[in-house]
């Protein structure tokens, strides 16, 4: 019998023949002798023979050259069964002492086999564990999640994956990442458990600094904007919004190229280029930004380049301040510095002014006195010099110098009170136009006078502090007006209840007021003409006082004048009023032009 040619196990026949081929070769010489002796008695027997003993002899060969086959099969049986030994064991130690968890579950999530890093974490033996349920070691806000993820690996096709956390009873909480797959027998699954805990925490750790941050961020007092290298806002916070007006959607759409007051983009483009190419580590700017109302704003604004690990540039860190209150101190400061020093100049021209004004009645008071008291008794001379120190005392009395002051420094230091009695409306403003008639006399000025109520009036206020004022209102107009006239009008509105308004107003035809000097006349010490030559004489604190008592009487003055074509100042003034008689109006004209 001879073995198919398309016998699977041909190869091996084939290594099997050629070794025992080998193996004859190899003999001893009393095996190849005795092999001779055979293979002569084997030719004999088969020269003896027929065919059948040729098949005999085919039989042996063929069932040693079998005999190897199975020597060579359990060599390879044998060495395969110690790789399986070895590729077991070394399986054995890479599951025993994984660093991850593995355990094996059946249908009901009993653990059936686990290795020492899963007894570990759930701080068991691995002998007791068997039999227990899996989810008795989740915490037991997580075991409806366990259970439902125990569920879905028993019969999904892909793994699948959950986050618990394991009930530690009085040890710090574990949180685990359990990855499992279903066995093919479809009796259980196998889990894969990792600690993260340390994981966790760190991530719990980003988050809350990332809150801070942008608690941080959004709630600054100042605005804060991260700015790519080609200006464009890539993150703004609220308040930047509110100082700018944009909204932040609007604002990402930008750059600040866009929103800059033109006269500062040069020099701000600059500092952001030298920030830019590392020639400067951050830079402080104050500038102009066009609000979105279309008003300009000023703002200080300090940059800083942000730069990745390797030292290239990110973005822009730009924190924006809000400065244009402390502008408009500066402007008012700066103001308030010009006034103030205005005022000192003012001063001294003061005290020039009255330095001359007090001499020159003075000299004469002084001098015709001594010459008074060494003369004899010539009735004449006395008469004459007595007359001149009557016109000095009356000088001094119409510059109203010391006067002035004394009532300005009341006022201005808190001291002078004022009372409320009731008086005839139109009473202070007769008596002021009845005290200055004579000035209005020695000028040849036309003095008119019109009062008029809709019938005898009663007001409650300060009539001292009234008198003061007409009479300063009043001299100032006849003091500033050469020819012409000065109009008095006097009336009255009353309101509801008991209450209504006192108008009262200065009318002159005199050199008038620039509408740059309108401001500075109202400034203590403050004349249109503060030379000394000038021809028009006073302290300069008459409007002073008239503005600072009718203020406290919660009452208003304007002013009305132009250069050349006269001047008009108006009071205003809330007062308490009672009915007296019937109606009646008066207007009086008193022309003195043709007396003097």
């Amino acid at each position: 019998m001879s073995p198919e040619k398309n016998s699977p196990n041909n190869e091996l026949r084939r290594q099997a023949e050629e070794q025992l081929k080998a193996q004859k070769s190899a003999c001893p010489p009393e095996l190849e002798e005795r092999r001779r002796k055979i293979r002569g008695q084997e030719s004999e027997a088969r020269s003896q023979e027929s065919e059948a003993e040729a098949d005999t002899q085919q039989i042996l060969h063929d069932l040693r050259v079998h005999q190897v086959e199975l020597e060579m099969q359990n060599e390879e049986l044998q060495k395969n069964r110690a790789e399986i030994k070895a590729a077991a064991e070394k399986y054995a130690d890479l599951y025993d002492f994984a660093p991850a968890g593995y355990f094996s579950l059946n249908s009901q999530g009993e653990i059936t086999q686990t290795n020492l890093a899963g007894a570990g974490l759930l701080n068991m033996e691995r002998a007791l564990l068997v039999g227990k349920r899996f989810a008795a070691f989740v915490a037991e806000a997580d075991r409806s999640t366990f259970h439902s993820f125990l569920q879905l690996s028993f019969s999904a096709d892909s793994d699948q994956t959950c986050v618990v956390e394991l009930d530690r009873k009085d040890q710090p909480p574990v949180v685990l990442q359990v990855t499992a797959a279903h066995l093919v027998n479809g009796e259980g699954c196998r889990i894969a458990v990792a600690d993260i805990t340390e994981r966790k925490q760190a991530e719990e750790a980003l988050a809350k600094s990332e809150a801070r941050f942008r608690g941080t961020f959004e709630n600054a007092a100042l605005g804060i904007a991260h700015v790519g290298q080609d200006g464009c806002f890539l993150e703004v916070n609220e308040t930047l919004c509110q100082i700018i007006g944009y909204s932040r959607e609007e604002l990402i759409q930008k750059t600040f190229q866009e929103i800059i007051y033109a006269a500062d983009l040069e020099k701000n483009l600059k500092l952001f280029t030298q920030l830019n190419a590392g020639e400067i580590p951050t830079y402080t700017i104050e500038k102009r930004y066009l609000h979105r109302d279309g008003r300009i704003i000023w703002i200080q604004n300090t940059a800083a380049m942000q730069n990745d690990k390797n030292g290239e540039p990110l973005y822009c860190i730009s924190l924006i301040r809000d400065i244009c209150k402390e502008k408009e101190m500066a402007l008012s400061l700066e103001k308030a510095m010009v006034m103030a020093e205005a005022s000192n100049i003012a001063k001294s021209q003061f005290i020039s002014n009255m330095s001359h004004e007090l001499r020159t009645p003075l000299n004469p008071i002084i001098g015709l006195s001594d010459l008074l008291l060494e003369m004899p008794d010539d009735k004449d001379q006395v008469l004459e010099f007595s007359e001149i120190i009557n016109n000095a005392g009356v000088h001094m009395l119409h510059l109203h110098v010391v006067e002035s002051i004394l009532d300005f420094s009341k006022i201005k230091a808190g001291k002078m009170t004022l009372s409320h009695e009731w008086f005839e409306l139109n009473a202070p403003f007769e008596k002021a136009s009845s005290v200055l008639s004579g000035m209005c006399l020695k000028k040849g000025l036309e003095l008119n006078q019109k009062m008029e109520s809709p019938c005898e009036i009663e007001i409650e206020s300060d009539a001292s502090a009234l008198l003061q004022v007409a009479i300063n209102l009043i001299g100032n107009a006849i003091k500033f007006t050469d020819s012409g006239s000065v109009s008095i009008q006097v009336s009255f509105e009353p309101k509801e209840n008991d209450d209504g308004t006192l108008l009262f107003s200065v009318k002159d035809t005199g050199i008038g007021i620039s509408e740059e000097d309108q401001e500075r006349i109202w400034s203590s010490f403050e004349r249109v003409d503060n030379t000394i030559s000038s021809s028009h004489e006073g302290a300069g604190l008459g409007l002073a006082i008239s503005l600072l008592l009718v203020e406290k009487l919660n009452g208003s003055i304007q002013v009305e004048s132009s250069l050349g074509k006269g001047t008009t100042f108006t009071v205003m003034l809330p007062v308490k009023y009672r009915l007296v008689t019937q109606a009646i109006a008066s207007e009086k004209t008193c022309n003195y032009s043709g007396l003097f």
